[in-house]
């Protein structure tokens, strides 16, 4: 029995465990894509915690790809960014269908919860230098009903929607013009251009 015991102990020891220091990663709060050009923007807004406080912070990486456009932001951080606790996912309303689908398969491998929800907005760094990804999308929530878009917003809905319904869906649309987020509607997206 003791020697069982101090096997499983061994085991235990060498193994490790997969805890992360919460201050060894930047905890996304919120990711944006947008097309510029042939290029995809991406920009995160994450939680940079120090001694003294902790705020929210934005910044944005480009490339030809939305993987080389992630690498890019890797660069300018000194720490890992953490997808976890991501509470929204915003795109431009006038990317491509093509490049929606990789971005949202790029989404769904960072571990992006499925059930985060998406906005359309043409200012994402504005937007998210004015509030936290969970502030936007609590705003969605509670016009959800008043522009008849529901619940139904979330990342695995959309990947479905643009598997099986020809790629038509449609997103709350956000502005952030005068230093204030607000629903204005619902952005359509179709086969060919959001």
């Amino acid at each position: 029995m003791k020697k069982a015991l101090f096997l499983v102990l061994c085991l235990l020891a060498l193994s490790g465990c997969g805890y992360t220091e919460p201050n060894a990663v930047y905890t996304v709060s919120a990711i944006g894509f947008s097309a510029v050009e042939e290029n995809v923007e991406i920009y995160l807004q994450y939680v940079n915690v120090s001694a003294e406080n902790s705020k929210l912070e934005v910044v944005s990486g480009r490339g030809d790809t939305a993987f080389s456009a992630l690498n890019d932001i890797k660069t300018k951080l000194n720490k890992t960014p953490s997808f976890s606790h991501c509470s929204l996912i915003a795109i431009n309303q006038n990317m491509p269908k093509n490049q929606i689908e990789t971005v949202l398969d790029l989404c769904s491998k960072l571990n992006v919860s499925l059930s985060t929800p998406l906005v359309s907005a043409s200012e994402i760094e504005d937007l998210f230098s004015l509030s936290s990804g969970s502030e936007i999308s609590a705003l969605t929530r509670e016009n959800a009903k008043y522009f008849g878009f529901g619940d139904h917003t979330a990342l695995f809905e959309i990947q479905t929607a643009l598997l099986v319904n020809e790629g038509r869906f449609s997103l709350p649309l956000i502005s952030a013009k005068n230093n204030l987020p607000k629903v204005l509607g619902l952005c359509y997206f179709g086969n060919q251009m959001a």
